[in-house]
């Protein structure tokens, strides 16, 4: 009896230690999380060391905890740059944005932020999407309440009319010009009904946009006015007619088509032919190919996506003008024709020309080519977006359309285009490479991974040999990488380019190339390896650069998920 008093006794107080240390744990982390929240993430560091040591392993919940804090912390931040990290975190983290930030975020004195804000508001299902985007239509800056006028548009809300309509009338006649596709993309009968109205405007632009729109929707309740186009004595309400005819595949205009590629404007003739291909003419490919031997840009462009016609294409290579030259380049690329490639890299290097690329439209709207520009810089200064980032965009869009081209052209290219030092195309360089997975890829990126004197191509690919788990030293090279720049390196980000300019569907924040490396090389150290790659994150953030602490968060709360 006496011994079996003794071990409950002992029983007893082992459950009071337990208890006790419990306790303890949860004293522990209630302080933890009130210094992080405290924004003194340093001591919330160096605090849950401790108690990591004492737990014997990582508390995932805590982290997480602690992450989301001082993502949310520079979110709210009144410096435009911590708080554009902030939003960048949230979206690395795959967290939901509180309303009370993007409410911030689109109140921001910031373009930049307004619309970094609104990416996120227009992918939101939650109910307050709708009230921040009829907020965002009273923004100061235009292109802000443009963005919000295309997300209202692409959710169908029930504002979306209103809200656009109203913001339609308070500008310029000339400004309806952007609004037709608003409409076509709300498709509801009111919608539908002022875009019939907008056909009837009187400044040609916007009526030749609403013929386009309405066709590129497929509105084929909307023909009759459209046919009724065709045959209007304007040229370009002409070349929409018949551009728009050929979207809608309308069997009944057959005859009209056929009448308008007799048309003495070249541009009339040519929506023409391209609509009576559409609708499965044999003879329209070779009509086209005529008006392109006459170089003209339009024709050039058509032939991207009408096979057949590639020799003619080739042929314009030569040309004497760098327009033609670019835009046969690009639509043999299309065709996935590696004769493009090498006239394309008279276009992808960046030398002492600073060329840049700018689209052009037809007078009908209806077709669209790239003119080469001499002096970015000089012609930057007067554009209303960055002509700069939509060019850098259109290089990357080629480098990735040049990696589906069979054998071993691309890598050809991509050495070529590594030994001029085109820095701001490293990062969609390697990852084109690396997407490959060819045995003759892996030895390409193993040979520029020694590469001397380009330390930003030897990191990108040093980063995708461990991505691809490839044996070497490639994962302590890109640990060094981390530890060089552990203190200094910021992220930034490339300007936005407009919505109706973009080439993707979709606008997200975008770093420059070398941010781009110290994120992938973070995301790869923590996926890897999960316990040390969280340890070496958790010292970033304490010692490392303060700005870089919400993108971090962002990664290590991404990787616990």
């Amino acid at each position: 009896m006496k011994y079996r008093l003794i071990s409950i006794s002992l029983l007893f107080c082992s459950l009071i230690g337990a208890e006790q240390v419990s306790f303890d744990r949860l004293g522990q982390k209630r302080q933890i999380l009130y210094l992080a929240q405290s924004q003194n993430y340093k001591e919330a560091i160096k605090l849950y060391e401790s108690y990591k040591d004492l737990l014997g392993r990582h508390d995932f919940e805590i982290l997480q905890q602690m992450g989301i804090s001082w993502i949310e912390q520079s979110a709210r931040s009144r410096n435009p740059d911590e708080q554009m990290l902030g939003i960048f975190g949230l979206g690395l983290a795959g967290l939901t944005a509180p309303i009370d930030i993007l409410e911030f975020a689109i109140a921001s004195p910031d373009p930049n932020i307004q619309s970094a804000g609104l990416q996120y508001i227009g992918r939101a299902q939650e109910d307050f999407a709708d009230a921040l985007l009829n907020k965002a239509m009273s923004s100061q800056y235009l292109q802000t309440r443009l963005e919000a006028a295309f997300y209202l548009a692409s959710r169908k809300s029930k504002s979306a009319t209103g809200q656009i309509e109203s913001l339609m009338y308070r500008l310029p006649p000339p400004m309806r010009y952007f609004f037709p596709e608003f409409f076509a993309i709300i498709g509801t009968p009111e919608a539908i009904g002022t875009l019939r109205h907008l056909m009837d405007d009187s400044f040609h632009p916007t009526k030749i946009e609403a013929i386009l729109s309405a066709a590129r929707h497929g509105r084929d309740d909307l023909l009759p006015p459209i046919r009724a186009a065709a045959t209007h004595p304007d040229r370009g309400e002409q070349e929409a007619g018949a551009a728009a005819l050929g979207y809608l595949k309308d069997m009944r205009s057959l005859k009209k088509l056929k009448k308008l590629s007799s048309s003495s404007s070249e541009n009339v003739r040519l929506a023409a032919y391209n609509a009576l291909y559409a609708l499965g003419d044999k003879d329209a490919p070779r009509l086209i190919g005529n008006e392109a031997q006459s170089e003209n840009l339009f024709a050039i462009s058509l032939l991207a996506d009408i096979p057949g016609q590639e020799n003619v294409l080739v042929s314009l290579l030569k040309s004497a003008n760098r327009n033609v030259r670019f835009n046969a380049a690009r639509s043999l690329l299309q065709q996935r024709d590696s004769r493009a490639l090498p006239v394309l890299v008279e276009f992808l290097v960046k030398d002492s020309k600073d060329l840049g690329f700018q689209p052009t439209a037809s007078f009908g709207g209806s077709m669209q080519a790239w003119k080469v520009i001499s002096s970015l810089e000089q012609h930057a200064e007067n554009s209303y977006f960055d002509m700069r980032a939509l060019s850098v965009a259109i290089k990357e869009h080629m480098i990735q359309r040049a990696a589906l081209l069979p054998g071993p052209v691309f890598l050809e290219l991509a050495e070529l285009l590594l030994k001029a030092r085109q820095n701001e195309l490293v990062p969609v360089i390697i990852s084109s490479v690396q997407s490959l997975g060819t045995p003759e890829s892996i030895a390409f990126l193993k040979t520029q991974s020694l590469k001397a004197g380009a330390p930003l191509v030897r990191a990108y690919c040093n980063l995708a040999l461990v991505r691809m788990k490839e044996e070497g030293p490639y994962e302590e090279a890109v640990l060094r990488f981390i530890e060089d720049n552990v203190s200094h390196q910021l992220i930034r980000f490339r300007s936005a380019i407009p919505w109706n300019m973009r080439l993707t569907d979709t606008y997200h924040l975008t770093p420059e190339e070398s941010s781009s490396l110290l994120i992938g090389a973070y995301e790869m150290l923590i996926n890897k390896q999960q316990s040390s790659g969280i340890d070496t994150l958790l010292k970033a953030i304490s010692s490392g650069n303060p700005q870089n602490k919400a993108v971090l968060a962002g990664i290590l709360i991404r990787a616990l998920q």
